[in-house]
């Protein structure tokens, strides 16, 4: 399981990378929103979800200390999502950069997060 989210962990940022990379593009080129994009978005959700699902099972029930920091960017991004379903009627404003963005920030959180494994505060 270890395994599964040490590789899960550059999946979930090439994913999030490549929907925030399509989505600033687009927004850019003032394209509208359509059905492959928000399937893009669909599976970031999907991906970063159980990405945080199998970090939190691994603290739980193997004993694996990833350090404070990891714990605390792990959470944040969890934390992104949820304030994200919350404000997601602003982020239709423009929603294809709003999007973008959205999901480069949650990139860079999990750069973040894979840079600080195993560091305390």
């Amino acid at each position: 399981m270890t395994s599964l989210h040490n590789w899960g962990a550059w999946v979930t940022i090439a994913v999030t990378g490549a929907v925030g990379l399509w989505g600033v593009i687009g927004g850019m080129t003032r394209r509208e929103v359509g059905t492959p994009y928000r399937a893009g978005i669909g599976v970031a959700v999907a991906v970063t979800i159980i990405h945080i699902g199998t970090g939190a099972y691994l603290y739980a029930n193997d004993g694996v200390d990833p350090g404070d920091q990891h714990l605390f960017y792990g959470v944040v991004i969890a934390f992104t999502l949820a304030f994200a379903y919350i404000f997601r009627l602003q982020l239709e404003k423009a929603p294809m950069l709003r999007w973008g963005m959205f999901w480069l920030f949650v990139m860079g959180l999990g750069l973040r997060t894979v840079q600080t494994f195993g560091v305390g505060f």
